[in-house]
């Protein structure tokens, strides 16, 4: 966390970059596109797919995570990620 431009998202990229090349499976996303994409999934049955790809990989990073509150359907969602990924990953909001 920390105010705009210190370097936030070219840290998590750069770690993210580094997990990459040691041979891990990395994602990132913005949050605002994540939580889109989840209630669009939602809508077309592809939900627990979509929630089984973001379990699956090696290190998570959720970008420009808190710009804006959550509803309750993307607080789920962040709990499941969360608590899911707490036993298997690695996972970095910022």
């Amino acid at each position: 966390m920390g105010p705009v431009g210190v370097g936030k998202t070219f840290l998590a990229h750069a770690l993210g970059h580094i997990a990459c090349r040691r041979g891990l499976a990395v994602m990132c996303e913005s949050a605002d596109k994540l939580f889109k994409r989840l209630k669009a999934a939602r809508l077309d049955q592809s939900h627990v797919a979509e929630l089984r790809r973001l379990f699956a990989v090696d290190l998570l990073i959720i970008d420009d995570f808190g710009l804006r509150a959550l509803d309750s359907m993307e607080t789920s969602d962040f709990y499941d990620i969360i608590d899911e990924r707490h036993r298997k990953g690695s996972l970095s909001a910022n």
